[in-house]
């Protein structure tokens, strides 16, 4: 397996493996500022220490400035004295001090990035501050305590524990349900779509005036790969704010309205999903409680409680009394989509467990992950 990023930052700023099993860790960018550097100058000028490479380490104030009146010596006398002893350390080390009157001054992990001091690659340190700007960059950040401030103007270095890395999958309805074709890769894909939504818009002479579904595996494939159609975009991505691509959207816009309920509960995708679903519960489980707990670990990545597993009991039992009654409906449900129903399930027992699932995939908790 080939390294991550992350390891190969790592690699190509380890110095040495301590005794301890941390490893010592050369940084290229130290950002310090009022808060944690006043106890961390103090160690170091107790010891008769000097900052081993001032060019590598960039001060500003950011905690402690007044919004309004900027004007020195601040009217909160402890936040005066924290910035005048930054001032004091910063010229008697050679820092480059990027002061309130610089024009350059702000929020530390902002301005990082802003001026171009954070680079892809680069180990980054700064005590007491947020990283996450840095590594969205490409760069391994670290926010640390007043002592690792200390080591790091001492040393450039710091002893570090080796990272955990953690694998995040954040999936959807066709995941959840086992359709999803993992295939990476290939042209785009038209899964299902509402009749005449390219129809309405189309040129006479236009290659895509009518819209002709895809079938088999390009109806499970990733959004990503869905066709896009700028005059008539996919209609469900649509409802759920699809940027246009007309223009550049640097943030995509959130709503929750109506609409976006009637897909997630009516759309032949999530309601095959939902089908889908329930015949892998049903296959792999003795009893309903089992199928359930099956269910919401895959939906929402936790069991039930046991007050949740008596409410979704209980809806389990009213679909199953109204499918039973109903054959005709619940041979419509279970047809939905193209993909065909388990032939060794009651329609009423796979309808009720669909329905079952479809409410679980609609809630809240799995739709806002």
């Amino acid at each position: 397996m080939s390294a991550t990023l992350l390891q190969k930052v790592w690699d190509l700023h380890t110095v040495r493996k301590l005794p301890n099993g941390q490893t010592q860790l050369f940084v290229g960018l130290h950002l310090v500022h009022e808060v944690t550097t006043p106890q961390a100058f103090d160690m170091l000028n107790a010891r008769g220490l000097r900052v081993a490479m001032p060019e590598r380490t960039i001060a500003t104030v950011d905690h402690i400035v007044p919004t309004l009146d900027q004007r020195r010596p601040f009217l909160d006398v402890m936040a005066e004295d924290m910035l005048s002893a930054l001032e004091r350390n910063c010229r008697a080390h050679g820092i480059r001090l990027l002061n309130i009157d610089s024009g350059q001054q702000g929020i530390v992990h902002v301005i990082g990035p802003e001026l171009g001091l954070t680079q892809p690659g680069m180990t980054i340190a700064c005590g007491d501050s947020h990283t996450s700007t840095h590594g969205a960059f490409g760069a391994v950040a670290f926010g640390i305590g007043t002592s690792q401030v200390r080591d790091v103007l001492a040393s450039q270095c710091l002893a570090m524990e080796p990272l955990q890395v953690r694998r995040i999958d954040v999936t959807g309805a066709l995941a959840e349900s086992g359709l999803l074709v993992e295939k990476v890769g290939g042209p785009s894909v038209k899964p299902y779509q509402p009749d005449g939504v390219w129809e309405a818009v189309a040129m006479p002479e236009s290659n895509t005036r009518y819209y002709q579904r895809d079938s088999g595996e390009n109806l499970y494939r990733r959004s990503l790969y869905t066709f896009i159609k700028r005059a008539a975009p996919p209609a469900t991505m649509d409802i759920f704010n699809a940027p246009s691509r007309e223009v550049c959207a640097v943030k995509r816009e959130r709503t929750n309205t109506p609409l976006q309920a009637l897909a997630t509960l009516n759309d032949p995708q999530f309601v095959e999903a939902a089908r889908h679903l329930a015949e892998v519960a049903l296959a792999n489980s003795r009893k309903d409680e089992e199928a359930l707990q099956l269910m919401a670990e895959r939906v929402l990545s936790r069991p039930l409680t046991s007050k949740e597993l008596g409410i979704v009991n209980g809806t389990l039992k009213e679909m199953r009394a109204f499918y039973d009654k109903q054959s005709d409906a619940a041979d419509k449900l279970i047809k939905t989509g193209e993909s065909k129903p388990s032939d060794k399930l009651p329609a009423s027992q796979l309808a009720a467990m669909t329905m079952v699932a479809n409410q679980l995939m609609n809630l809240d908790e799995a739709l806002n992950k």
